[in-house]
C-alpha cells in the first residue's frame, strides 16, 4: 500500500512522544449500528443502547458525547438534531439546533457540542432557493436552543472540535475555523497531489492529528500526522508522517489523553494505540508490535469522549403482564427505565434491585414488579 506522506521518508524508525504503552482506557465511545446509538468502553466493555427506534426510513445518524456527558445525535429521515439523556436515550430535546442559514432547510449530516455544552457545530447541504437554486456543503454553530445560526462556513463539511476551535474539511484541504470570526477556515493541511484530505481530528495537547485521504473519491487513507503547536496554529511534520493499516476509514477520534484512537473501518469501529514508528514504506509500527483491532462489528461513526455512563446496564424485554400495553413508564428509574414504544419497548436494568413499571392499559393502570439484575 502506498502510504499518504508528505514527504518521502527515509527513516526506518521514527520515534513518536512517549504515552502509556496500553493506550488510554478512559471515557465512552459513541457509536451508530443498526440504524441506533449506542457507547461502549474502550476495553469493550459496559455497552449501553440509547435508542430502540431507529429504522431504515428514520435512522439515527451519528452521535456525540461532551465532556460534561451532553448526548446529541440526528435522525432521519428529516435528519433533526436531538439532545438524548445519557442514562436512558430519552429524548431531551428536539429542537437543536435551529438554521437560519438564508437558504432552504436541510438535514443535518453530524452534530457536535463543545467540551462546555453551551454552542453545537453541525455540518448540512445548504440549498441557496430562487433563484440560483445552488446547493453547497456548509458547517453551522449554534447555541442549544438558539433562534438563529451565529456562523456558517460554506464549501466545508465533517467539523470537529478542537480547543476551541473547529477542523473542518473543504474535501481537499484540512482547516481551522475560529467560531468567534466570520472568516473562513485557515488551512492548515493542504492537498498532496492525489491525495485529498476529507477529515480529520486532532489530539487536545494538539501533538498530532488522523486525517482520512481520499484518492479519486476511490482508495483512502488513515494517515498518522505529528504536529508542532504555537497557541492555536497548528503545523504538520513530516518526521513520523504514517498510514494506519485501515480498509476504507473514516470518523477518526483520539481518547482524552491522546494515546489511543478509534475510528470508522468497512467491518465496524476499529481501535488503536498511537503508533512509535514508521517502517521504509511509509507504513505506521506500534509499541509491542500491537496492532489495530475491531472493537465494534458492524459499528459506525465512532466518537470518543472523556465523559463517563457508570456501571454496566443491559436491556431485557419487557415482563409479560407488561406487553401489549398502551403506556409504560418506570416507577423505579434508579433501577431500571423504559425504552423505546409499542413492540420494540424494551426495560434498560441499571442496577440488581425490584423494577416497578406503571402499565397502562385503556383507561386501567397497574404496577408490574419483577426482579432484575445487571
Amino acid at each position: 500500500m502506498k502510504a499518504a506522506t508528505l514527504a518521502v521518508l527515509g527513516l526506518v524508525m521514527v520515534t513518536t512522544p512517549a504515552h502509556a504503552a496500553g493506550g488510554d482506557s478512559s471515557g465512552t465511545i459513541v457509536y451508530t449500528k443498526g440504524f441506533n446509538v449506542y457507547a461502549v468502553s474502550p476495553d469493550g466493555t459496559n455497552s449501553r443502547q440509547f435508542t430502540t427506534q431507529g429504522t431504515p426510513e428514520a435512522a439515527y445518524g451519528s452521535g456525540s458525547l461532551n465532556d460534561a456527558g451532553t448526548l446529541v445525535t440526528v435522525r432521519g429521515p428529516g435528519n433533526a438534531a436531538q439532545q438524548l439523556s445519557p442514562k436512558n436515550g430519552q429524548v431531551l430535546n428536539s429542537g437543536i439546533p435551529h438554521m437560519d442559514s438564508g437558504g432552504l432547510p436541510s438535514g443535518l449530516g453530524e452534530v457536535l457540542a463543545n467540551p462546555a455544552g453551551d454552542e453545537l457545530a453541525y455540518s448540512y447541504l445548504y440549498f441557496s432557493g430562487y433563484p440560483a437554486w445552488s446547493t453547497d456543503t456548509c458547517v453551522g454553530l449554534t447555541p442549544p436552543g438558539a433562534p438563529v445560526q451565529l456562523r456558517q462556513w460554506c464549501g466545508v463539511f465533517n467539523p470537529d472540535w478542537w480547543n476551541g476551535q473547529l477542523i473542518v474539511s473543504n474535501n481537499r484541504d484540512i482547516g481551522i475555523a475560529d467560531p468567534g470570526s466570520a472568516s473562513g477556515p485557515t488551512v492548515i493541511l493542504p492537498q498532496d497531489g492525489d491525495l485529498w484530505w476529507i477529515e480529520a481530528d486532532v489530539t487536545r495537547d494538539g501533538d498530532a492529528m488522523l486525517a482520512v485521504a481520499s484518492v479519486n473519491n476511490d482508495v483512502s487513507y488513515l494517515d498518522w500526522i505529528p504536529l508542532s503547536r504555537s497557541g492555536n496554529v497548528l503545523t504538520p511534520q513530516s518526521a513520523g508522517h504514517c498510514t494506519v493499516p485501515a480498509e476504507k476509514p473514516l470518523n477518526p477520534s483520539f481518547s482524552p489523553d491522546g494515546s489511543a484512537f478509534a475510528w470508522e473501518n468497512s467491518d465496524g469501529v476499529a481501535i488503536s494505540i498511537r503508533p512509535n514508528g514508521v517502517t521504509p514504506d511509509g507504513m505506521c509500527t506500534f509499541p509491542g508490535g500491537q496492532q489495530p483491532h475491531l472493537l465494534v462489528p458492524g459499528g459506525s461513526s465512532p466518537n470518543w469522549s472523556p465523559a463517563t455512563l457508570g456501571g454496566k446496564t443491559k436491556l431485557v424485554a419487557l415482563p409479560k403482564r407488561a406487553k401489549g400495553a398502551k403506556k409504560v413508564t418506570s416507577r423505579s428509574p434508579k433501577v431500571c427505565t423504559v425504552i423505546g414504544k409499542g413492540k420494540k419497548t424494551k426495560v434498560q436494568v441499571l442496577k440488581n434491585g425490584k423494577c416497578k413499571l406503571k402499565v397502562t392499559r385503556g383507561k386501567k393502570t397497574r404496577t408490574v414488579t419483577f426482579k432484575v439484575r445487571v
